[in-house]
């Protein structure tokens, strides 16, 4: 890792900083104007440095293995946070556990803190899809690379 950018080191350092500290209930409630300011650029600042430093150039293989490390440690945490979620008093709780809540907590509406795994998986592999695979004019590939670190609000 001799070609670490410490500038790029530090950012993310800052960003996990101010995630640990706006999730602690004690600030977020009692600093409820910072904590928005905060959310309102940290975690997407976050998904723009992991696209940056995103390696298109390995083969799929080595990728999606690569991605593997990720998912498999992601699966299980939010799983498990789903059940505790049943039993435990968390903000947003689930009402029954079922295969189905399952897997559309882990594949489609992560909840808890591990929604940003999930978000750079799927924002990684679309990196990877449309620079490895789609040929596109360089316009486009930057709107593409704009737009994926910004989650799509729901109602």
């Amino acid at each position: 890792m001799e070609n670490r950018v410490k500038e790029i080191d530090y950012l993310k350092c800052i960003f996990i900083i101010l995630m640990i500290i706006f999730h602690l209930v004690y600030i977020g409630d009692k600093y409820p104007y910072a904590k928005q300011i905060v959310y309102t650029f940290h975690m997407s600042a976050f998904l723009i440095i992991s696209g940056y430093l995103a390696n298109n150039r390995k083969d799929a293989r080595n990728f999606l293995r690569k991605f593997l490390w990720i998912f498999i440690p992601y699966v299980c945490m939010e799983a498990a946070y789903t059940v505790m979620s049943h039993f435990l008093p968390v903000r947003e709780s689930v009402a029954e556990i079922t295969p189905a809540v399952l897997i559309d907590k882990v594949f489609l509406h992560p909840m808890g803190p591990y929604w940003y795994l999930h978000t750079l998986i799927l924002c990684s592999l679309i990196y990877y899809i449309t620079f490895r695979y789609v040929r596109l004019s360089p316009d486009w590939l930057w709107l593409v690379s704009a737009c994926l670190p910004f989650p799509i609000a729901e109602d």
